[in-house]
């Protein structure tokens, strides 16, 4: 359920989410909020990111430090912001293009004090890297002006879409349920033991061994969305696209998956962990992002496949957006279980299947 909400000095969307226990009763088993769009913030914000950026372009890396947020220079000294600078522009090569394709406005960041932060994504185009994805973070400081706390460029293409203002649009057939929330019907366990999969009571529950469920039925394009619970220690991953050949013996080498890797407690009164949300291709990291989890709660997750685009949101936080191979053959989708010391818990999974639609050549 959601609701909007008003503080003293502040809007937000709550999320509660409430579950039904084995007493028949339902009781509160996770809260969430959000602060709603502040438009007056995010152009502020915009205005200081486009200066910053300005100043990174024309190759005044040093200038850049100094006209960052206070917290950020305590971070990192000038040298090295000039040196890690002109490192990475000399791969890049020069900037062909720039667009904006999302703004979102935030009143925390993992890793950064309380206060106001506008989220900047940018799809961008280097010599050396077609398709970048270019993250500037300005936040509010105490004498009111806006200042660049943090920047990030990673290989990748972000839907047209604002992922992280909005959901994906809904398209094509109706919601399915992905399981029949019986039993394992229409599903394959690859490697673990007997116990490693159980359908209880609606809920998919992934423990005891490293291993895989593999569906019967393949997918291309398609919405999948859920709710998933996972324990300190616990990483996971959800593959699409990949041949499960071989599954028995290696991971598999090509294909796509959207994954959660343990990253450690972030020891806050809340007992937060830190989770690498990843989007993988072949393997390999091709865009991801770190984000504090709270365990044993319910959460919300959505993936959107479609054409060569991918988009993965996770815990109402900010969305990924990635490049995936174009037109490939259907594939099942296959849960993975990392290693025995982790617990994944999944209910309420639908998928919708959407028309699959030839990839456009891009004109740059």
């Amino acid at each position: 359920m959601q609701f909007e909400a008003t503080y003293k000095n502040l809007k937000v969307t709550e999320t509660v989410t409430a579950m039904l226990e084995k007493d028949g009763q339902w009781r509160v088993a996770g809260y969430k909020f959000a602060p709603v769009s502040n438009p007056a913030a995010i152009q502020a914000a915009a205005r200081a990111a486009e200066a910053w950026l300005k100043l990174l372009d024309q190759e005044q890396y040093g200038q850049c430090w100094e006209q960052s947020s206070a917290f950020s220079k305590k971070a990192i000294g000038k040298q090295e912001v000039v040196d890690q600078q002109k490192g990475l522009f000399k791969k890049l090569g020069n900037l062909a293009s720039r667009t904006i394709v999302s703004r979102q406005f935030a009143t925390w960041l993992p890793g950064g004090p309380d206060g106001e932060y506008v989220v900047i994504k940018f799809q961008s185009r280097y010599k050396n890297l077609p398709e970048a994805i270019e993250t500037v973070t300005p936040m509010l400081e105490n004498d009111g002006q806006w200042r660049v706390a943090g920047y990030q460029v990673v290989p990748g293409k972000l839907l047209p879409a604002e992922p992280t203002e909005k959901l994906p649009p809904d398209l094509g057939a109706a919601w399915a349920p992905l399981f029949n929330n019986k039993d394992l019907a229409g599903w394959k366990a690859v490697g673990g033991t007997p116990a490693t999969w159980k359908m209880e009571n609606g809920v998919l529950r992934g423990a005891g061994s490293a291993g895989y469920l593999v569906s019967a039925r393949s997918y291309r394009d398609f919405q999948l969305r859920g709710e998933i619970r996972i324990s300190p220690g616990a990483s996971w991953g959800l593959l699409f696209r990949t041949d499960p050949a071989g599954l028995e013996k290696n991971p598999p080498k090509r294909g796509l998956a959207a994954k959660m890797i343990y990253k450690g407690q972030t020891n806050d009164v809340d007992g937060h962990m830190r989770m690498r949300v990843e989007i993988t291709r072949d393997g390999k990291e091709h865009v991801g992002h770190t984000s504090n989890i709270k365990p044993n709660d319910w959460f919300p997750f959505e993936l959107t496949v479609k054409g060569v685009d991918v988009h993965l949101k996770i815990a109402n936080q900010g969305g990924l957006g990635a490049a995936g191979p174009p037109l490939p053959p259907p594939a099942p989708i296959i849960l993975q279980l990392v290693d025995g010391n982790s617990v994944l818990e999944a209910r309420n999974l639908e998928i919708k299947e959407l028309p699959t639609t030839a990839a456009k050549t891009q004109q740059r």
